[in-house]
């Protein structure tokens, strides 16, 4: 008997774009509650933005990267 190799692919665009609006949202929400705490006054929001950006960049490298499974048991 020889061994199949599975079926792989990468997560569909709409997901990705998803997961890194979703991680992107989370980061920016994060950073400006640690900006108040230090600062006690509101993130500008460029730098919100950038932030959020810089974060969302390997989140998508990633996750074009990854592949799964697609075969079923």
């Amino acid at each position: 008997m020889t061994e199949q190799t599975k079926p792989t692919r990468g997560l569909p665009f709409w997901q990705r774009i998803l997961i890194t609006i979703v991680a992107m949202l989370i980061a920016s929400f994060l950073f400006g509650q640690i900006w108040q705490a230090m600062f006690n006054t509101n993130i500008p929001s460029y730098v919100a933005g950038i932030i959020g950006g810089l974060f969302a960049l390997p989140i998508w490298e990633a996750l074009k990267r990854m592949r799964f499974d697609v075969s079923r048991r």
